[in-house]
């Protein structure tokens, strides 16, 4: 064999294993999220076609209607609230995630759940009306037990939570 064609051959093999690498990486950068969130969906509403949103935390509720394309803070009509962050909080909405599920829970008060939950979120739709409740602290603080309108409780770390949203309370008052 001359030294021509080894050297096509090795150029060939060094395409071929080019590509596969090239390959490998295209199908690695697309499930690399897939590969790296554990999280499971503990609650998840269609933010788009809302009308109105309520939101209790401890004792100051704050309503939300949607009238045109803007949202209206209903205790103060006149309190207009900053667009973006309701925007960005309904976003976080249309599907929470949450580090894990409790199972077999028969009674939601150890947990802040239940008839008088820590907070809540009510989202409405012509459609439907979704709630998700807000509970304690847990013990290893940064999480929050979330319980669904099933009955069904979740453990969701508060940096993945939407907390911006309740707190958008105090920037209305």
């Amino acid at each position: 064999m001359t030294r021509g064609k080894k050297l096509l051959i090795l150029l060939l093999a060094l395409a071929l294993v080019g590509g596969g690498i090239w390959v490998v990486n295209k199908i690695v950068e697309a499930n690399i999220v897939y590969m790296t969130d554990k999280t499971i969906s503990a609650f998840s509403a269609d933010t788009a076609a809302a009308t109105k949103v309520i939101i209790t935390y401890y004792d100051v509720t704050m309503t939300l209607e949607k009238q045109g394309q803007s949202w209206v803070y209903m205790e103060d009509p006149s309190n207009i609230p900053d667009q973006s962050v309701i925007d960005e909080a309904l976003e976080t909405l249309a599907d929470v995630r949450a580090d894990r599920a409790l199972e077999n829970i028969e009674d939601l008060a150890p947990f802040g759940l239940g008839q008088t939950p820590v907070g809540s979120v009510t989202v409405v739709t012509p459609t439907e009306t979704s709630i998700l409740q807000v509970g304690n602290e847990t013990a290893i603080g940064q999480q929050h037990y979330l319980g669904s309108s099933d009955g069904k409780v979740f453990i969701a770390d508060d940096n993945r939570f939407f907390f911006r949203l309740p707190f958008a309370v105090d920037e209305l008052q």
